[in-house]
């Protein structure tokens, strides 16, 4: 384990195949974790069923009340800890090959309000043009829009704090909880993406060369889905689009360029 981390799994009790999955993993790389119960949405109890039932997150399926609290109950934990910082983990990551030196290399300062993002959805974002960090051939970018996943992230123990004092807030699921600019619910927090990412969901593999092995738990009651916010074009749209992206990019990244900004490609590898 990497000196002053603790490495988390959120894992399901009955997912105990995801557990090995990630076990396995991590074994490889030398490194230790700990596992942390993930909670079922729709069974929660006590604080658990009064955080659900807020009238400001009834749009929440049961999977997205599970998965905010999940983390939320993590982050509780990690305040506890004598380690000033934590990886946090699902139990769906996909690993490069480099990962285990990455986390060993990895340092950030305990007093800062920061996360810093290890995985991609294979999306373009807005990043500040100068890396803040570099280790090999990764390098952390200031992230200045959404990016979707919460699946792999690090953050030191005054940030997770700084998080729980605004819970009564978070009324998404917590990537846009997380990194949504409009949607989050903390706005003093600065993000970091890392770019290549180290880490991957299982459900994006296909499109990292990677064999999938698990359905997500969450994709299919996803609110932003239900209510039309997210939405996947197919057919001749959808090939327009893929087409003029080159074009646009370019156009995009140079009216940025003046104000130290840049549109890139968050790739896994």
């Amino acid at each position: 384990m990497p000196r002053d981390m603790d490495i988390w799994v959120i894992n399901l009790a009955q997912d105990t195949d995801r557990l090995g999955f990630m076990a396995k993993q991590l074994r490889e790389f030398g490194l230790k974790f700990r596992r942390h119960e993930a909670v079922w949405g729709k069974s929660a109890q006590g604080d658990d069923a009064t955080f659900r039932d807020a009238p400001s997150r009834a749009h929440l399926s049961a999977a997205e009340i599970g998965c905010v609290l999940s983390h939320v109950r993590l982050w509780e934990r990690i305040v506890r800890e004598p380690a000033p910082f934590a990886l946090v983990l699902e139990d769906d990551v996909h690993f490069a090959r480099d990962f285990g030196n990455f986390v060993r290399h990895l340092h950030l300062d305990a007093n800062d309000l920061e996360i810093h993002r290890l995985e991609t959805f294979l999306a373009r974002v807005t990043t500040q043009r100068t890396p803040s960090q570099r280790i090999g051939h990764r390098r952390a970018f200031k992230l200045l829009t959404n990016h979707g996943g919460a699946a792999a992230y690090v953050l030191n123990r005054r940030t997770a704090a700084h998080l729980l004092k605004a819970v009564d807030c978070v009324v998404h699921p917590p990537d846009i909880a997380l990194f949504d600019p409009e949607r989050r619910a903390v706005h003093d927090v600065s993000i970091y993406q890392w770019t290549p990412a180290p880490c991957i969901q299982d459900m994006l593999v296909k499109g990292a060369g990677t064999r999938q092995r698990f359905a997500s738990h969450l994709a299919p009651d996803r609110y932003d889905v239900r209510a039309g916010i997210l939405k996947t074009e197919h057919g001749l749209a959808a090939a327009i689009k893929q087409a003029a992206r080159p074009i646009y990019t370019a156009i995009y990244a140079a009216a940025l360029a003046p104000v130290s900004k840049t549109r890139q490609l968050v790739a896994f590898g």
